[in-house]
């Protein structure tokens, strides 16, 4: 397994959500894994995340393939989202939304803010972007003095040269006027531990069908089939 994460970051390698191995990015960004001793012959799911030197933690990346026995698999280019945070999550109108993070040195880092409201149209969502600097990190400023008050979801992906788009980030919920009720557990993880995994479901499910702000990760006013959905979509096991 060959690609990019942001430079020096520790890199770890799921298999069937299981930690299976850890190392370090390059100063470039690149990393790179043997991952074939101890692996029998079938089908695997492979997840790649990577904790950033501020300590953030990327989304993970997620590959399922078939292994057979005396071939060689290898697979290049994953590109791991960016790791993404907010200086405030609650804003008041007119303030200023700071967003920053790491990714791979010197591509172009997009950040995505649209209203977490049903029936937002294509003209109501906010995209920017910028270089990322030689040490993998990035910011961006967004003005909100034209946006309604309302919950946001913010997100970022890289697209880096000859390569292309990585996955987006996790979703970060801001408030423009509105509290966020910490986020709104952003990214599914309903306690707060880092992980979405089982204890989340179990949270989820016990406010089942209710309007629990933190399970409702669609913000539609009840916690149902889309939420868990969401859930699905984050889970890192």
């Amino acid at each position: 397994m060959e690609g990019f994460a942001s430079p020096n970051a520790e890199v770890v390698v799921l298999k069937d959500g299981k930690e299976f191995k850890k190392g370090k990015a390059d100063p470039a960004a690149k990393f790179k894994f043997d991952i074939s001793t101890g692996l029998a012959e079938g089908n695997y799911t492979f997840g790649l995340l990577a904790n950033d030197t501020e300590g953030r933690r990327s989304r993970t990346y997620s590959t399922t393939f078939w292994i057979k026995v005396a071939t060689k698999t290898t697979l290049t280019a994953i590109i791991i989202p960016p790791t993404i945070t907010v200086a405030k999550v609650d804003l008041k109108p007119g303030e200023i939304l700071a967003a920053s993070g790491q990714t791979v040195p010197r591509s172009t880092i997009e950040i995505r803010l649209e209203p977490a409201r049903a029936g937002a149209s294509a003209k109501d969502i906010v995209t920017k972007t910028t270089t990322v600097g030689a040490d993998g990190r990035w910011s961006i400023s967004v003005e909100t003095k034209s946006l309604a008050k309302g919950i946001y979801n913010l997100k970022a992906r890289v697209q880096v040269d000859k390569l292309g788009y990585s996955d987006y980030s996790q979703t970060i919920s801001v408030g423009l006027g509105e509290e966020t009720a910490k986020a709104l557990c952003e990214g599914s993880d309903l306690n707060h531990d880092g992980k979405v995994n089982l204890i989340d479901f179990s949270i989820l499910l016990f406010y089942w069908n209710s309007n629990n702000a933190c399970a409702d990760q669609n913000h539609d006013g009840k916690v149902n089939l889309t939420d868990f959905s969401i859930l699905l979509y984050n889970w890192t096991g």
